[in-house]
C-alpha cells in the first residue's frame, strides 16, 4: 500500500512538471495572481462548466481564464489583434450580465449555456429591449475596446475554435455574423 502511494505521488509530481514544462497549466498551479484571486478555478473547472451549461456558476477566475484562452486564439488566428486582459471588475460585471439576462420563453433564469448565449443574441437583435446591461458592466469596460478594430476578427471562426471541441457545441447555425469597427 505504501508503495502505491509513493508511485501515485511520483506520477502526480511528474505530471505537474511535464505540464509546466510544456506551458500548459491545466490545474492553475503556475497561474498569474490575476486569475487566482476571485473564487478559484482552472482551465479544467472552467471547461467543465462551459461544456455542461453552467456559465452563471463560473467564478471570476474561471471567466478570466476563458477570456485569456479566447485572447490567445484571437491572437493566433488574427495576427496583430490583441484583446485586453479581463480585469476582476470586468469579470464580475460580465457574470452579473449572464445572471440577469434570460432567453425569452426559457424557464431557466440566466444565460447558462452557449446555446442560451446564441439564442439570446438572436432575440436581442430582434428586440433590443430584452437586453439588461448592468451599470457595473458599463463602468468596468468603459473604453477597454475603443481602439479594437473588430472588422479584423473572424467571429465565426473564433466561435468554432473556442467551442468546437466541446461536443459540437460550437457548430454554426448557418447564420452570418457581422462585425464592424467600434
Amino acid at each position: 500500500m505504501l508503495r502505491r502511494s509513493y508511485t501515485l505521488k511520483s506520477l502526480l509530481a511528474a505530471s505537474a512538471i511535464l505540464t509546466a514544462a510544456s506551458g500548459c497549466d491545466v490545474l492553475g498551479l503556475f497561474a498569474p495572481p490575476r486569475v487566482t484571486d476571485g473564487g478559484g478555478g482552472n482551465v479544467l473547472t472552467m471547461g467543465l462548466k462551459v461544456a455542461s451549461g453552467q456559465l452563471t456558476t463560473l467564478t471570476q477566475d474561471e471567466l478570466q481564464i476563458l477570456s485569456d484562452q479566447i485572447s490567445n486564439i484571437v491572437a493566433t488566428t488574427n495576427p496583430g489583434v490583441q484583446l485586453p486582459e479581463m480585469t476582476n471588475a470586468q469579470a464580475d460585471a460580465f457574470l452579473e450580465f449572464l445572471s440577469i439576462n434570460t432567453v425569452p420563453g426559457s424557464s431557466t433564469a440566466g444565460l447558462n449555456s452557449i446555446q442560451d448565449l446564441s439564442a439570446f443574441a438572436e432575440a436581442a437583435s430582434q428586440n433590443p429591449d430584452i437586453l439588461n446591461v448592468p451599470d457595473s458592466l458599463v463602468e468596468a469596460y468603459g473604453d477597454a475596446f475603443q481602439d479594437l478594430d473588430t472588422s479584423e476578427v473572424d467571429i465565426e471562426e473564433l466561435f468554432n475554435q473556442v467551442l468546437g471541441g466541446l461536443g459540437g457545441i460550437g457548430g454554426t447555425s448557418g447564420g452570418s455574423v457581422s462585425t464592424g469597427s467600434a
